[in-house]
């Protein structure tokens, strides 16, 4: 759903138009989010508000990507090095909320060196997948990556 999410803030927000053959894509795969919702999953109001705070900040991260890549005039490369400190900045003092290193029965978390490999490895992975981002809607537009 974040297609046609992206699609309503770039024309509100941005005066972006899409043809309509673009807009008939969507058709099919919003028929199948439909119908794979309504038959594999339960819902509850929850997930529901999770999952649509999702779709919509994703949708803004891809269009803003685009928007910020245009402004300032930069590749990929240069966008994702000017976004990755302050990203990582703000993570610093989310983090210890969502993480801590202990539990309620006072247990401290062992960061061995599997676990550290671990964070490693998906921060490289985090890396990849924000290169992929910011390379693809250089070459096309924010509509192309969900």
């Amino acid at each position: 759903m974040t297609l046609p999410c992206i699609f309503i803030v770039e024309n509100y927000f941005y005066g972006k138009h899409v043809s309509t053959k673009v807009k008939l894509t969507w058709i099919p795969v919003t028929i199948g989010v439909v119908l794979s919702s309504v038959y594999d999953v339960k819902f509850n109001i929850t997930g529901i508000i999770f999952a649509s705070l999702a779709v919509l900040i994703n949708s803004l991260y891809q269009v803003l990507v685009a928007e910020r890549q245009h402004y300032f005039q930069v590749n990929s490369v240069q966008l994702l090095y000017y976004q990755a400190p302050r990203s990582a900045l703000l993570l610093l003092f989310v983090i210890p909320f969502f993480e801590p290193s202990y539990s309620l029965d006072g247990f401290y978390f062992n960061w061995s060196l599997e676990v550290l490999v671990a964070v490693f490895m998906s921060a490289c992975v985090a890396f990849v997948v924000n290169f992929s981002l910011f390379w693809l809607i250089t070459k096309t537009t924010p509509l192309m990556y969900p």
